[in-house]
């Protein structure tokens, strides 16, 4: 039997660092605490918004 966690569809893989300069990091803190949402979370709804 295999260990570990199930393999599961969709997995968030890949990691990517941006780097960004204060404005634009207290634009996305506000976005995500208004939204009530991860920091994480916030960049994925950004980006599928403007990519789709």
């Amino acid at each position: 039997m295999p260990r570990g966690r199930k393999k599961i569809e969709n997995s968030k893989s890949e990691l990517i660092h941006v780097r960004i300069n204060e404005e634009l990091s207290s634009s996305l803190e506000s976005f995500c605490k208004a939204s009530n949402i991860t920091k994480s979370e916030g960049i994925r709804l950004l980006l599928e918004s403007i990519l789709k």
